[in-house]
This record gives structure tokens, sequence and C-alpha cells, in this order.
């Protein structure tokens, strides 16, 4: 075989072996995808559990108004700390404390064939406030704060992902995870967007109680997305929160 000859077949086949090696990695990437999206379907179907402990409350000595100090771990369903969730303290004025969650619901018809997402509900708490102050000024829970405020995160990281629906993924499934939960921020946050990509809407509903300090509530968001807010009651320990 000549040697021009040679180089063109060497030539051919590096082409097409890169040809072939890119279409391999974009069927494998998408099939990671999938799985991803199955993994966050089946989770959507579990309930969803919380612990706020009541710290003892300060008042603001020029304003009178009364500042709760609250302790909230995302649990598991027998009441034990979520792995990988880190125990928060907050701060809200007023007695009355409000807890909201943020739901997309998919419609079924609309989202494209296969997508395990079809027909599901995604339901995660969304922020927490007190009376006292304007829901727009709660402070977030799960989901970045830009997102609780109408605009798209940017900041990346694992931080995009709420504590439950953590795949403990690494390299491309991780990047592929965090893609897909600034997609479901975008849902939130750009009703057009939401709109063509299946979603039939996108609603928040919020519980609130006067909470009584030394005391804690458990809350359960259910398979229907209600969110029961039990308590008082006498409190389990609580591991004391990272500083």
């Amino acid at each position: 075989m000549k040697v021009g000859s040679l180089v063109t077949l060497l030539l051919f086949v590096s082409i097409f072996g890169t040809i072939g090696y890119f279409f391999r990695s974009q069927y494998q990437s998408k099939q990671v995808e999938k799985q991803l999206r199955a993994e966050v379907a089946r989770l959507m179907e579990e309930e969803q559990h919380a612990k706020i402990l009541v710290l003892p409350p300060e008042t603001d000595k020029k304003t009178g108004t009364k500042k709760q100090r609250l302790r909230w771990a995302s649990t598991t369903p027998d009441g034990k700390a979520l792995p990988g969730a880190e125990i928060r303290e907050f701060q809200v004025e007023g007695e009355e404390v409000f807890v909201d969650t943020w739901q997309i619901i998919f419609d079924g018809p609309a989202v494209r064939e296969g997508d395990p997402l079809r027909g599901k509900t995604l339901t995660i708490f969304y922020r927490i406030y007190g009376d006292q102050e304007k829901p727009a000024e709660g402070q977030p829970l799960e989901i970045p704060r830009e997102v609780a405020r109408g605009t798209m995160p940017t900041a990346g990281g694992d931080a995009l992902v709420p504590p439950r629906f953590r795949q403990n993924a690494t390299g491309e499934a991780r990047d592929l995870e965090q893609r897909l939960w600034r997609e479901f921020y975008r849902l939130m946050v750009d009703p057009a967007f939401a709109k063509t990509e299946g979603v039939r809407t996108v609603q928040g509903t919020a519980v609130h109680k006067v909470l009584v300090p030394g005391k804690e509530y458990r809350l359960t968001l259910n398979r229907q997305g209600q969110i029961l807010f039990d308590g008082p009651m006498d409190p389990d320990p609580f591991v004391e929160p990272k500083r």
C-alpha cells in the first residue's frame, strides 16, 4: 500500500473513531441523566420530614418585636438526622412561624414520552419566616436564596441539590445532577420555560403556627404535597449546628 493511501486510511479511521467516541459519550450521558431523573421521580413518591426545635426567644429592645430562635433539621421518617443535611439555626421575627413549600406539578401528557417525571409532583421545603416579616424576606430552607427571590442561582456546587435528593454521585453524574436541578429552578422562576417543559403549574403552599419555646415541632410533606405541622412535643436531642 502506498504511503499516501495508508495515511488517508489512518486519517479516516481516526475521524470515525472520534465520531464514534462522541456519540458513545453522548449516549452514556443521556443514560446517566435518565437514571438521575428516575431516581428523583422515585424520591418524589416518598414523604419528607423535618424537625424544628424552638430555642429561648429574644426581644428587640428598640421595637419590642419578639425574635424566635429556631433550630432546623431535615430528618429521615424515623426522626434521625438526614445524612448530608446540615442542622441550621434561624432567627425570625414574630411569635407565629410560617413554613412554605414549593411545588412543580408535571402534566402527564405534556412531558415527553418515557420521561419518569410524567405526572409527578416535585415538592420541597422552600422558606421560613415570622408573622412580623414579609414572605419575600423569608430564609431559604432547601433551595438557593436567589430562587426564593425569583431569580436563577449564580453559584454552583452541591448546594444546588436539596440534601434529600443528592445521589452521592461523582464526576459526570454529579455535573448532570446539578444541571438537572438548575433546570428545576428555572421552571420555578420562568413561566414561559415551564410551559414548554410540560409543567402544569408551579405553586406554593404554607403552614403556620405559634411556637412554644423549649418544644419541638415536626413537619411532614406527604405524597399529596400537603404539609403537616405537628406539635408541640417534648424535644429529642439535637446535634449542635456546624459553625
